[in-house]
């Protein structure tokens, strides 16, 4: 499995991805040697201008994929789909245990002084003698950036089973390089001192390889270098324990070095650690990119050594959200009680220079400890960039599993809002008039209903919701269509409510707490003309059970199912992938499990180190099975079909909020239709709602937006359009007062001053 994460420029600014991409998108000594996902690190800022042409190329942000494949023939067509795509292969890797070949493509775009692309070749599976071949036939317009030794003893490879893979790159520059496949214990240092004082031009490090020969007994070294053009002082060591390597690791760090290599390997038992590190004098673009200055620092970097199979993969992803990229990856078979794996990560976006990222953190750990929460995931865009996006917690506390901004949660009610943007898209395409078509046009609605799609839209159309409803809401049954689950509620015939709405201790007509988007005094509420009876398009009742109806008309007008329409008209065109009909059924391993509170129950959270952060938490997971009435396993958990546009739709929280940017930058809908959307339905009708959305003020703030809680599900999207502010919060808890996740993100808009 593979997922691509399409983050973009910014949002609006009318720059393409080839536009911001005015970097070279290749790093030499990338090694990544180990699985994960897709991922994308395009989140660029603003268009840069790269500088002068490098062997140590270092982009400030490049769109980059990784992925596997099982066996060598399908990682060629994977290779060969890459190079159609515009992307270079900077890292190939071997696992030998599971035969599994990795690699890492940057998006190929060179400086804007040479051609648009750099040629490149990559091999693998190479005899010692074939890999000699291709470096001496290669060397005169090629240099070797990355190579890999691997062992598998049952191939018909050489002599004894050894492998040989490596990345050459185009060398228009004619750059001096060296070379070599085989170096041993003894020759190791006296060579790299004669490539940094004897040669002429003096040379850098940019790749080194440790690997165990079988046969030998020994630990053999391979490396590339390169013409060192910067004159960069830098530092390459070998043969370190995990522990070593850590204070190496932090002492260059404080003289201001960066890691570009590090390769784990097995050394008679025993894990070791070979690096290279130089120093980090590439310009910061990011560092000032709200006030669009340039201080000078070098980018930021980390690295982490000692990672599980596991552990890795999901440090893949928090690094990803945290706006990093790999470049260097290192995969060994696990020696000596250690992890397997080793990644070094260099600064691809703004994320880790937003001034707000360290209050933002501790907003969202404050909030997962203070509620008890099993995870909490958060993104925000301002200005139109994704500035922050992390998740804090666990996806699933059995499998210790944790949280991110890609992890997949239920949007509960928050789902109201794309079925207005649906009704808004189809209403431009001509299939629907919201205002106009009353639903009964599109189907066999008893003579009550007199609402229109508008209305529904709008919490006026007097349909009941959950407990008011006189029929079964059929929620352990799945149904395919929304025509469907709204046969089954036999709303046909459903009597409109004929009692006005009572309200809450908050005044707002629903039992929901403070913050919650458009709460008003008791002295304020108006129902309409009549307050003895509910009157379609005069008054206000809230109603999830309105959006199954909505949805059927959708279905009816177009002739396509609703989770269809999302998919056509929103995730697919606008790289919303994320965003579908929930299906509970369908197995998905960054999908939230889903849990209830209880206070006999406690469970220990992850943390960013020990010491900082250990929470408790009271969390049971709600079982899963096939769904249907006849299954006890199912009943803990509710199918959410039955009203998919009104809260049956899940979302990782980095495609909602920037979801509400693409809105809030009228690329989803011209700007005439995003604003009736977003304008009170009914302006004497209180509390305001919008088509789909809330709408009110915070503090004095504008604001639009929806909260939604569920079982196993809290969701907020927030809005600031005065303040190109969006705030999004997820979690995998409904909480018993139904209101931490939404005050969660009006602290991240306090954070931001906005409010």
């Amino acid at each position: 499995m593979h997922e691509r994460d399409a983050d973009g420029s910014r949002i609006g600014s009318g720059l393409s991805r080839r536009d911001v991409l005015k970097t070279s998108s290749v790093l030499a000594g990338v090694t990544a040697t180990a699985g994960c996902s897709i991922q994308s690190g395009l989140d660029a800022v603003e268009e840069i201008a790269n500088e002068a042409e490098t062997p140590l190329l270092d982009p400030e942000s490049v769109d980059w994929v990784a992925d596997r494949a099982t066996t060598s023939e399908r990682f060629e067509q994977m290779n060969d789909d890459a190079r159609a795509d515009g992307l270079m292969l900077v890292e190939l890797g071997v696992d030998t245990t599971t035969r599994d070949y990795y690699g890492v493509w940057h998006e190929n775009v060179r400086h804007v002084e040479f051609s648009e692309h750099f040629d490149w070749e990559a091999h693998w599976d190479l005899a010692y003698d074939e890999f000699e071949g291709v470096n001496d036939d290669l060397e005169a317009d090629y240099r070797l950036v990355d190579q890999v030794q691997y062992f598998l003893p049952d191939e018909t490879v050489g002599d004894d089973g050894r492998c040989y893979g490596g990345i050459w790159l185009e060398n228009p520059d004619e750059f001096e390089w060296r070379s070599s496949q085989v170096v041993l214990d003894g020759q190791f240092d006296e060579m790299a001192a004669n490539y940094e004082t004897q040669l002429d031009p003096a040379l850098v490090p940019v790749d080194v390889e440790g690997y165990w020969d079988e046969w030998a007994e020994e630990v053999k070294y391979a490396w590339a270098w390169v013409e060192n053009v910067d004159d960069r002082e830098w530092e390459l060591a070998r043969d370190m324990t995990v522990d070593e390597f850590e204070s190496a690791n932090d002492s260059k760090r404080s003289e201001g070095y960066r890691l570009v290599d590090v390769s784990v390997y097995a050394n008679d038992g025993t894990c070791a650690v070979a690096a290279i590190w130089v120093e980090n004098t590439d310009r910061n673009a990011f560092q000032g990119s709200q006030d669009g200055t340039d201080d000078g620092d070098g980018r930021a970097w980390d690295a982490h050594v000692d990672l599980t199979r596991t552990a890795y993969s999901d440090t893949v992803r928090e690094m990803h959200d945290r706006g990093y990229r790999p470049v260097s990856l290192s995969l060994v078979d696990a020696v000596g009680g250690a992890g397997s794996h080793a990644a070094a990560w260099r600064q691809n976006s703004m994320r880790p220079s937003w001034a707000d990222r360290a209050d933002a953190d501790d907003e969202l750990l404050d909030f997962i400890t203070d509620h008890d929460l099993p995870s909490i995931s958060a993104a925000i865009y301002q200005d139109g960039v994704n500035v922050y996006r992390r998740g804090f917690g666990y996806r699933d506390i059995d499998e210790q599993r944790p949280a991110d901004a890609r992890t997949r949660y239920r949007l509960a009610s928050v789902s109201k809002p794309i079925g207005g943007l649906l009704g808004f898209r189809l209403q431009e395409a001509g299939d629907v008039d919201l205002t106009a078509d009353e639903t009964s046009d599109y189907l066999p609605l008893g003579d009550a209903h007199e609402h229109t799609l508008a209305d529904l839209l709008a919490h006026h159309g007097c349909i009941p919701h959950y407990a008011e409803s006189t029929v079964t809401t059929g929620e352990y049954d799945h149904y395919e269509s929304a025509v469907d689950a709204a046969e089954a509620f036999d709303y046909w015939d459903e009597e409109l409510i004929e009692e006005p709405v009572e309200l809450d201790e908050d005044g707002d007509g629903e039992d929901e707490k403070s913050l919650e988007f458009g709460e008003v005094d008791e002295d304020d509420i108006d129902l309409g003309p009549d307050a003895s009876e509910c009157v379609a398009g005069e008054a206000y009742r809230y109603s999830t059970a309105g959006y199954t109806l909505l949805g059927a008309a959708y279905e009816e007008a177009t002739g396509t199912v609703v989770d269809d329409l999302v998919r056509e008209e929103l995730s697919e065109p606008f790289d919303l992938h994320s965003l579908r009909r929930e299906d509970r059924r369908e197995d998905d391993p960054h999908r939230a499990r889903i849990y209830e509170f209880d206070d006999d129950v406690d469970q220990t959270y992850p943390g960013e180190d020990d010491d900082d952060y250990v929470a408790w938490a009271k969390n049971v997971a709600l079982e899963e099975g096939d769904p249907g009435p006849d299954d006890d396993a199912w009943e803990y958990v509710d199918s959410n079909s039955w009203s998919v546009l009104g809260a049956g739709l899940e979302s990782h929280v980095t495609d909602l909020a920037r979801l509400g940017q693409l809105v809030l930058d009228n690329q989803i809908l011209e700007e005439s239709s995003r604003d009736e959307m977003w304008e009170p339905y009914n302006p004497d009708v209180e509390p305001q709602r919008a088509l789909g959305w809330h709408t009110d003020t915070l503090w004095g703030i504008d604001r639009v937006g929806h909260d939604g809680s569920n079982t196993g599900g809290n969701a907020s999207l927030m809005v600031f359009p005065e303040d190109d502010v969006v705030v999004a919060v997820q979690s995998n808890r409904q909480s018993e007062d139904n209101d931490h996740v939404k005050n969660a993100a009006v602290d991240l808009a306090i954070t931001l001053d906005i409010v």
